[in-house]
Parts: structure tokens; sequence; C-alpha cells
């Protein structure tokens, strides 16, 4: 998702958080190893998704010109709980549970991408982002049972976990390259806790860019997501 050398000092991991629990590793399906089941499609008798929608106009000089990625919107998930600003081309959004290994709910993930199934085999950009309240586990052991699964298929370019720098949110990030192969493809791994009251929610994101656009900025544009704890299934 972008060329993420920033100049960031690594932090220790907190080791205070050990918990064990079963939970499904990563929104993605593109391994035999996923535990099911994994809901994949929205039911049928599920409501239309309409995204609340705020568009943010850039104001332009008249001789500036933006990629069409580069025109942002803020949408929210079919519950409530998510608020995120994307790029307004990626148009194929999904709202759907956050399931354990035993198929049970234990918060809401949502997916936004130009292409939901090729983000889902990391052929095209996107972002899912998953939050619950229910998770028995600190947010450290969850980016290590994350960073176990997408290390399958992703290079860890840096071989850090970054600390997370946030005023909302306590928690690391890591950093991948090169996701089966391609080159200039880049994915970003978070685990984080609201950081007044950390047993409020703890958020799992992974954002995927490939050739990037936004560079650097890519990571604080998805970081500016909210979370409403009141509104997670």
């Amino acid at each position: 998702m972008l060329t993420l050398a920033c100049v960031i000092v690594p932090a220790p991991l907190d080791k205070g958080q050990t918990t064990q629990t079963s939970i499904t590793p990563g929104p993605f399906s593109f391994t035999a190893t996923v535990p099911s089941p994994i809901v994949t499609t929205i039911p049928a008798s599920s409501p239309t998704l309409t995204p609340t929608v705020v568009i943010q106009n850039p104001v332009l000089s008249p001789t500036a010109q933006f990629f069409p990625e580069e025109q942002l919107h803020t949408v929210t998930d079919q519950t409530g709980a998510i608020e995120v600003t994307i790029p307004t081309t990626w148009a194929d959004v999904r709202t759907e549970p956050w399931v354990d290994e035993k198929g049970g709910t234990i918060g809401t993930t949502f997916t936004a991408s130009t292409d939901i199934d090729a983000f889902l085999k990391l052929r095209a950009e996107g972002v899912a982002i998953s939050v619950s309240h229910r998770l028995p586990i600190g947010y450290v052991q969850l980016l290590e049972r994350e960073y176990d699964f997408y290390v399958k298929s992703c290079q860890d370019v840096y071989k850090t976990r970054w600390k997370l720098d946030d005023p909302v949110y306590r928690g690391m990030y890591v950093v991948f390259g090169e996701c089966n192969g391609v080159r200039d493809t880049w994915l970003s791994l978070f685990s984080v806790v609201n950081m007044k009251d950390p047993g409020k929610y703890i958020a799992r994101v992974v954002a995927y860019d490939m050739i990037p656009i936004f560079g650097d900025t890519f990571r604080d544009i998805i970081m500016k997501f909210k979370v409403f704890p009141e509104n997670i299934p």
C-alpha cells in the first residue's frame, strides 16, 4: 500500500498480554489454512448496503490534476460501527461478521476496494477493518497471530514492529512488501485499541496498496477511521 519507508523508531513489544483464544486469522481467504466457516458474502436477506458518504472536495488550482484514487470520501459500514476515509474508486464495499474458528461472531468487518474478490487474493487495492469488544486478547498478541498468517504471502521487508504514534489509538503495526511475488505492493497490518479506554474494543486493519500513489500519507488516511463501540454486533 504505499512506499512506507517512513522514519519511525521501532519500539519494543508489550509482553503483558498472553491470554489464549481461537480467532479466524485475517479477513482474506486466499490460503487453504483459513478456518471455516467464513462469511464471504452478505446474506440475500440483508438490506442493501447504502454507506453514508461525505465527499471531500479538494480546492484545485487551474493547473492541478489528480489521479482518480486521490479523490476521497468518508463511508460508514452497514452496522454503523466503522467509519473510514477511502478513495472514491473503492466503490465495492461489504459489511460482514468477524468470526472465530468455531463460526461464532466476535465483531464486524468492513471491506472496501475497487474489486473485493480481487482484493481478497491480493490482486487489487483495498482495506479491511475488523472491530470487536469480545476478543479476550491484547493488541500485541493479535498482531503476532495475524503476522503469522500474512507473512506466508508477503515479505517482511523491514523486519520491525512499529509502535503506532496516534492520538486516538494505541497499538502496533507491520509493513509487508512484494505480496505474492509482485513488486511495488505494500500491505500494512495494524492492531489497535482505544487510547483512553483500551477495554472498549480491539481493531485489526489490513490495508493493501499496489503501485503506490499516496506514499507515506496512505497509512495516515486509512488510520483516520473511527469506531463506534455501541454499534459493534
